[in-house]
């Protein structure tokens, strides 16, 4: 919050204290009328209820004590109860000038920084699809978004590497590929390279899980073969890691086109010695039990309208869960980095295994202070509401679809930039998949139409890079000018200023409710702003000195603060469009 803000918000719930009696914690909004008022204060509701008197009694009040003050150029009783507040050019000018020379950009730090581990992207072993879009997306945001307000996150994609997953595809191969030296027990020597591609993966796992279903044998099998690699079986275990690493490897590379960065690139496999250290942590404290040889640990609370079903620790085969696999996670966790807080950026129809693995968690003592949050969020599908589809009918990899919204952004652009084309182009497509799925609420679904996600118009990723790029091409032009030369004279001047210094408050949202969708609108509010600005007040062809250097000032901090909003969702910026 800036000085002038925090000044209006603390000297008058000392006046409401001091002076009325009456103790009320006091916030500001926007002001629904922005010729009145650059913020409003609706305390005086609250206020006049606790008095038992009238709000307009008591915002009269509060108007009149404001406008004692120097930071305050009016402050106007409006019926029924709201105070409107409009700060004089002074203050304005000061807080533009903290935001200019903030590193920052105006964003508070957190009060109380955290150690926070963020869980995204979580692939199998398998080519990305589109529905690994959203995870990759909240996540890096969040991630960058957390960083920014001083907590030390550390990003794990965490692999669905292990588990009966693992034994379905190892158990197809082996059905395809008998001859492989890995299946033959005479042998312990093997070659270097996996024996398949991580494309011809993909396939491995729907053939292997189809056959399981219509033949039971087969899927004895592949449980068999998950428990030997499990137990540490040495051939099964060579050939598990070049056959996953190798598509893990794949899966980094997209991930890295789409600016998704993590710090550690563990996986389900890497909590496996941990299992032993869960098993005895939850029997020595009494929360697990044994039923029909299975180890299972009873979640469920009195109060829950639904069935919480149980968590397995581990079955009556000795094979162990996707439960237990993240449980041991967390043990490794805490171990190694002591957080406050894990977020799990996942698909929302995961919302019970999360619940399941958080009242877990929470019956450990030593984790007891421990957060466990899951950042749930909704489907992706195509402009015709169905989930995304090859023409011929198969879910589409994630590659594909940045093939073909990257092909529609070079298309746009046409002849228009011949010099580097290409990478301007994957530039544009990405930042429009980024900025068409953080714009809507992480919990609700949404619909991508490739044309209108790739379009220079409206609520869209390119609108937002060229409003960038036009005004900063504009003032790499002019000189550069201090934010003590700015003049409100339009009224456009005031509205921009004031949505620059509402970005603090918008970054500080998106993190309290893990929702970046708030600093999309944000941003598109300040670039519709920013665009009115360019229209209204014009740069290059101004004569008048002291307003051309005033709107020089003005506009130089409002592009630095988009631009940096556009690096926390995760865009970058092209030097040209």
């Amino acid at each position: 919050m800036h000085k002038h803000n925090s000044s209006l918000t603390s000297d008058v719930a000392a006046y409401l204290a001091e002076e009325l009696g009456v103790e009320i914690s006091v916030s500001t909004m926007a002001c629904p009328l922005p010729e009145q008022g650059d913020v409003a204060l609706n305390v005086a509701f609250a206020a006049a209820k606790a008095l038992r008197t009238t709000p307009m009694r008591i915002a009269e009040k509060i108007a009149s004590h404001l406008n004692a003050f120097d930071y305050v150029a009016v402050a106007t009783a409006c019926y029924p109860g709201f105070v409107n507040v409009l700060f004089s050019d002074e203050a304005l000018k000061l807080a533009l000038g903290a935001v200019q020379s903030d590193p920052n950009h105006g964003i508070a730090q957190a009060d109380s920084p955290e150690t926070i581990i963020l869980d995204f992207g979580g692939p199998n072993i398998k080519p990305m699809h589109v529905g690994h879009m959203r995870s990759l997306f909240l996540g890096e945001a969040l991630r960058r978004i957390l960083i920014s307000l001083g907590h030390r996150v550390t990003s794990d994609i965490h692999f669905g590497d292990w588990g009966m997953p693992s034994g379905i595809i190892l158990e197809e191969l082996k059905h395809r590929m008998p001859d492989l030296p890995w299946f033959d027990r005479t042998k312990s020597d093997y070659p270097e390279t996996p024996p398949i591609s991580p494309s011809e993966i993909a396939d491995l796992y729907p053939a292997g899980s189809a056959a399981c279903k219509e033949d039971l044998a087969r899927k004895m099998r592949a449980r068999e073969t998950t428990v030997r690699l499990q137990e540490g079986d040495p051939a099964l275990t060579d050939l598990w890691q070049k056959v996953s690493g190798a598509c893990k490897k794949d899966i980094l590379q997209v991930c890295g086109q789409l600016g998704a960065h993590f710090d550690l690139t563990l996986g389900e496999s890497d909590a496996h010695k941990d299992i032993p250290e869960v098993l005895r942590l939850f029997a020595d404290v009494g929360a697990s039990t044994e039923e029909e040889g299975n180890t299972i640990v009873d979640v469920r609370l009195p109060e829950d309208k639904y069935d919480v079903p149980p968590v397995f620790l581990s079955k009556e085969d000795g094979s162990t869960l996707y439960a237990t696999t993240d449980i041991a996670t967390v043990l490794a966790r805490v171990r190694d980095f002591t957080p406050d807080r894990i977020l799990y950026v996942v698909d929302e129809r995961q919302s019970l295994h999360f619940l399941q693995i958080k009242r877990a968690v929470g019956m450990i003592p030593a984790w007891s202070n421990l957060a466990i949050e899951h950042v749930g969020f909704g489907t992706v599908n195509g402009s015709d509401g169905r989930p995304f589809k090859t023409r011929d009918g198969n879910v589409m990899s994630l590659t594909s679809l940045i093939d073909i919204v990257t092909a529609t952004a070079s298309e746009r652009l046409g002849d228009a930039i011949p010099d580097d084309a290409e990478e301007l182009s994957s530039m544009i497509a990405v930042a429009a998949l980024r900025i068409a799925d953080l714009s809507t609420h992480r919990q609700s679904g949404y619909s991508l139409d490739v044309d209108k996600a790739v379009s220079f118009e409206g609520r869209t990723g390119p609108y937002l890079l060229y409003s960038v790029v036009r005004m900063r091409k504009l003032l790499d032009q002019q000189t550069d000018a201090d934010v003590s030369a700015i003049c409100f004279d339009v009224p456009i001047m005031r509205e921009l200023c004031n949505h620059i210094l509402n970005f603090g408050s918008a970054v500080h949202s998106s993190a309290a409710a893990s929702a970046p969708h708030l600093l999309v609108n944000w941003s598109f509010e300040c670039a519709a702003a920013l665009n009115r600005f360019y229209a209204t007040c014009p740069v290059s062809t101004e004569t008048d000195t002291r307003l051309k250097s005033s709107r020089i000032a003005l506009a130089s901090v409002a592009v630095q603060t988009l631009e940096h909003a556009l690096v926390l969702l995760g865009c970058q910026i092209p030097k040209k469009m």
